[in-house]
């Protein structure tokens, strides 16, 4: 298989927190759809904030739209990333500055826009946008986990492939916004290519990312990560401001973390 398609097929992230994750250890039916929305109430987000939709396991064509008060669509520009796992993330950039203290809402669809929707969220902007990029100290360790180690998710959804363990570093964003890892793949010895978008953006659980998944349930099968593998994270806040990158190569070894 070509490396692009290998890398795309492999990365993955169990990043919703919602999902049983013992059940989906002891059978392959995929769960229902649960819908991460970022923001969502707490503090005022930026005028320049962007809207991040994160699931897996939804039947139809989700469509997500950002409306502001008496309904007035906003117009964004929107992204999408998918993954072989049944991971997709919608990101929609507005066009145009939100208005100050003002309240937004999000509306997730699954079908027609017209259909009633099947997640909302609502956030309510501050008085000025985020210019400040987090800050991160980056990768701290990086392996390759050969595929006849134990499960890691244990159950019969074990692909016995190998998959990439990182550890990094908390990140801090001078406004106190979510942040997220954007994901660069490339060969070993290859420059990644940070003018391009990355492959999608991934959330840190505890500390750690999982680059391909030791679990084969899901929509796809997940292929194994080439030992070598360049991986370039980084820290993104909630406005779209971007840290240094941090890359690392995955070599082949059993996971310590």
């Amino acid at each position: 298989m070509p490396f692009a398609r290998t890398l795309l097929a492999a990365l993955a992230l169990t990043a919703l927190p919602a999902i049983d994750r013992r059940a989906a250890a002891c059978s392959c039916a995929p769960p229902p759809a649960e819908f991460e929305i970022t923001p969502s109430g707490g503090a005022p987000v930026p005028l320049n904030a962007r809207v991040r939709v994160a699931f897996r396991g939804a039947e139809s064509k989700v469509q997500v739209t950002l409306r502001a008060a008496a309904g007035r669509k906003v117009a964004v520009r929107e992204q999408v990333f998918r993954d072989t796992s049944g991971r997709e993330l919608h990101e929609l950039t507005p066009q145009a500055s939100l208005r100050p203290d003002t309240d937004y809402t999000v509306v997730v669809t699954a079908g027609r826009p017209s259909l009633p929707a099947v997640a909302t969220a609502r956030f309510r902007t501050g008085r000025a946008a985020d210019t400040g990029a987090p800050q991160w100290r980056g990768i701290e360790a990086a392996v390759l986990v050969p595929g006849d180690t134990d499960p890691a998710h244990g159950g019969l959804c074990h692909s016995y492939r190998p998959y990439g363990h990182l550890k990094v570093a908390s990140p801090i964003d001078p406004e106190s916004s979510p942040v997220v890892f954007a994901v660069w793949l490339g060969p070993s010895g290859a420059a990644l290519a940070y003018d391009r978008a990355p492959i999608t953006y991934v959330t840190a659980v505890d500390g750690h990312i999982t680059i391909g998944d030791p679990s084969k349930c899901g929509d796809g099968a997940l292929q194994a990560q080439d030992p070598g593998t360049r991986v370039g994270l980084r820290a993104v806040d909630q406005a779209g401001n971007l840290s240094p990158p941090s890359e690392t190569q995955l070599t082949l070894q059993a996971s310590r973390y």
